[in-house]
């Protein structure tokens, strides 16, 4: 079992206005599937948003 974790600091522009994005990309990789989960976080003055997203992509085993 493998499980991985990665975050990266995603900046965007928008209406003349900078963004930080926050994306918590965990993976954890089982014998016979793979678990993806991608945690967007972003925070905006006083008010914060969470995305999350779910991926299960089937393993093939040589």
């Amino acid at each position: 079992m493998i499980f991985q974790t990665r975050k990266r600091k995603l900046i965007y522009l928008f209406h003349q206005h900078q963004i930080q994005v926050y994306l918590l990309e965990i993976e954890l990789v089982h014998i016979s599937h793979q678990l993806k989960i991608m945690y967007l976080h972003h925070k905006d003055q006083n008010q914060e948003y969470y995305f999350i997203q779910e991926q299960r992509v089937a393993l093939t085993i040589n």
